[in-house]
């Protein structure tokens, strides 16, 4: 199956199923999550989980009421930009045709509103498993950036009591759906100092923080010593446009005997970083010489001669950026992290001209 071309709830089993009365008791509900979505479904219904891949299932029933909730990987939806009503679209037909001959649309409903695109169609006809008529039901929904199916399967009449309760049963849970909110993305920020900050500003700042700080200042750059990001000792330099803070620099002081722990270390900060600023925008590995490509235990001899270069790079919803560099030349390596102010545009040098 091509995931991006059809996506299909996974098939009731409804062999040996049999009709059974419907009783006028309040029904209560109970809980459940899955992922990042909460609902409710009837608390005395049976019901299981399953993960396929990055899609997680919930499947819950009694007697001959059936139900799931969906919650598939959205990921490919957002990263390709997919027209979501088409998907939606070729998802319940393609699920039907599999499943049924000669069903009638009895109710196709586009439930959209500016937050949401959400969908409502229920059919009757004749189940190709069972040979029996049978009413089918689904909800799609995709909301902050997650596609979420609800889906109800009874083997009655769209008239009966059966079908009308499970219908009830079934919007009650497609309504109970909430979504976990998103975390706010995280600005990049450079020591916390807002770009466009004054050199004044952050240098007074900083020997607030500590009045021995050893610094040294120019027209456009302030270089402190002796600070430290996460467990790494390094200096920071601050780079300023017009007097307005444009960039900043962690310059990592550590040293090891054997090359290799300062990609141990690139790795370390990079998930460090991760875990703040979520997946970068882009990972690479710049190689320029291939001779120790395949040779992990030279990886930082590599590096060293210059054949091969780090880089990470995350952006924010600002266009602000900050990126973790592993280079080397001439035997010597080391380690930088830049940040760099939305629309930075380097200083070009004119001395001399």
């Amino acid at each position: 199956m091509n995931k991006r071309n059809y996506i299909f709830p996974i098939i009731f089993l409804l062999s040996g199923m049999a009709c059974s009365a419907v009783t006028n008791a309040e029904i209560e509900y109970e809980s459940h999550t899955l992922g990042t979505i909460s609902f409710e479904s009837p608390e005395d219904y049976t019901y299981r989980e399953i993960k396929d891949g990055e899609d997680l299932y919930f499947f819950t029933e009694k007697s001959n009421s059936y139900f799931s909730v969906i919650a598939f990987d959205s990921s490919w939806i957002v990263e390709e930009n997919y027209n979501v009503p088409d998907l939606i679209q070729s998802s319940i037909t393609n699920t039907y045709l599999n499943e049924f001959d000669n069903y009638e649309i009895i109710q196709d409903n586009d439930l959209s509103t500016s937050d949401k695109i959400a969908r409502l169609q229920i059919i009757s006809g004749r189940h190709l498993e069972t040979l029996s008529n049978a009413v089918d039901a689904t909800y799609y929904v995709f909301e902050n950036e997650q596609l979420v199916s609800v889906r109800m399967h009874t083997a009655s009449s769209i008239e009966s009591d059966i079908t009308q309760k499970n219908l009830e049963i079934m919007e009650r849970i497609y309504n109970s759906i909430s979504f976990a909110n998103a975390e706010e993305p995280v600005e990049i920020l450079f020591r916390g100092y807002e770009w466009g900050s004054s050199q004044m500003s952050i240098l007074n700042s900083e020997l607030e923080k500590n009045k021995y700080l050893s610094y040294s200042s120019s027209e456009d750059h302030i270089i402190t010593g002796g600070q430290r990001v996460s467990d790494y000792d390094c200096e920071s330099l601050y780079e300023f446009n017009n007097d307005s803070f444009a960039a900043g620099y962690y310059v990592l002081e550590t040293e090891h005997t054997n090359d290799n722990l300062y990609y141990d270390d690139y790795i370390d900060l990079v998930n460090l970083y991760s875990e703040k600023y979520g997946a970068p925008y882009s990972s690479k590995a710049d190689w320029k010489n291939s001779l120790y490509k395949d040779d992990p235990e030279h990886i930082g001899f590599a590096i060293s001669l210059g054949h091969v270069a780090f880089n990470t790079t995350w952006i924010d919803d600002t266009s602000a950026s900050v990126c973790i560099d592993l280079e080397g030349d001439n035997l010597n390596l080391g380690i930088r992290i830049s940040y760099f102010a939305p629309n930075y545009e380097a200083k070009r040098n004119t001395d001399g001209i």
